[in-house]
Parts: structure tokens; sequence; C-alpha cells
């Protein structure tokens, strides 16, 4: 299986190893839904998660591009400045996170802070981008 958007309405429908984690009327979800204050929990610990490996590795609350950076790492690229151990088990809960959720945390330039948006938004992002970027 994987992500898609339904042909009648739009919606996206996130696929993960869950299953599907957001659907539609036509297509609902496989996987229950999760009440909003622990999905805006687990979206705050994935925040949290992602600083604490931007500090680890580069001394700062959030480097450039960590999001990025993180991203590769949880799909197995390695990454320099990523080689504690806490942070690989750290990436490997954030990918289980992000796969139930169906987001990805990445920093808004236009508010100045780190949000969460779909996988399937972020995954356009982050090959347009080419990966990591220093923007």
């Amino acid at each position: 299986m994987s992500s898609f958007n339904c042909e009648h309405c739009g919606a996206p429908c996130l696929d993960s190893p869950a299953g599907y984690t957001t659907g539609c009327e036509h297509y609902p979800p496989d996987v229950p839904k999760i009440p909003d204050i622990i999905r805006q929990c687990l979206i705050e610990w994935m925040v949290q998660t992602v600083q604490e490996i931007s500090e680890d590795g580069w001394a700062a609350t959030w480097y450039s591009g960590i999001e990025h950076l993180a991203w590769d790492a949880m799909h197995g690229k390695k990454i320099d400045g990523l080689h504690f151990y806490s942070t690989k088990r750290a990436l490997r809960k954030l990918k289980e996170v992000s796969d139930y959720l169906g987001v990805w945390v990445h920093w808004d330039k236009k508010v100045g802070e780190p949000r969460s948006i779909p996988v399937g938004v972020w995954v356009k992002i982050h090959e347009a981008k080419g990966g990591r970027i220093d923007d």
C-alpha cells in the first residue's frame, strides 16, 4: 500500500506500518482516531526530540536543516554529527511516531517555530529541496 489522495474528495490518505492513519468518507483510516490531546503531546515530543538531536550533534536548539538531516537519518542515510547511540534510538522512535501520526516536524519560518505537517507534504518539500538545506 502507499499514500494517496482520494480521487473523490482529494483528502490525503496516509499509509504507515500500522495502516492508513488518515482517510475520508470514501477511504476510512485503518488506525483508530487518536484523541487530540494525545496527538498534540506526541507532536510536542517529536519537536523536543529533534531539538535534543540538534543539541547533541551541533549544540544548537534547532540547527538549520535538522529536520532534513533527521529525516534522512531515519531512512538509513549516514549523517555526520548523528553518532550517539541515544540519537539512533531516538531516531527509531521518531520514525515510529511519525509513521503512526502521519506527520513530520519542520521549522516554519512564517511563525518562527517548529510545526507539524502531513508526511506527504513534507516529502514533497524534502525532495524539492534535495534533502538538507541551509536557508
